[in-house]
């Protein structure tokens, strides 16, 4: 997979929810930037990308959520998957820049560790 730009337009009967995703590679390092919201619509376009970046065997994957402002179970199910996908191959996860409402989410599930401040 190359550095770009991914996008998934919801379908008719869907919430209408779009994410766009963007991969860069810095080195052994890919950090993949979200934009829009992670919902059951959205979320497998992130486990996909997320995938194919793990599939490279990256030193480290950073997931920077700045741009996300909806989380739903599906998006904590991917970084769950995304967490356990890595650690299972010995690269390093980093959830980053997440909103306030992101945050929470991730604190109330007992998943902020995957953002480095569980402090």
């Amino acid at each position: 997979m190359t550095a770009g730009r991914w996008e998934k337009s919801p379908d008719l009967d869907s919430t209408g929810a779009v994410l766009s995703l963007t991969v860069v590679r810095d080195g052994a390092e890919v950090r993949v930037a979200a934009d829009g919201e992670v919902d059951m619509s959205t979320a497998d376009s992130l486990r996909e990308c997320v995938d194919e970046v793990l599939a490279e065997r990256p030193a480290r994957l950073t997931v920077d959520l700045a741009g996300v402002t909806f989380l739903d179970s599906s998006g904590i199910a991917t970084l769950v998957h995304a967490y356990n996908r890595a650690t299972g191959q010995n690269a390093g996860l980093d959830v980053v820049n997440c909103r306030r409402n992101v945050r929470r989410v991730l604190e109330l599930t007992g998943l902020l560790f995957v953002t480095g401040d569980a402090d």
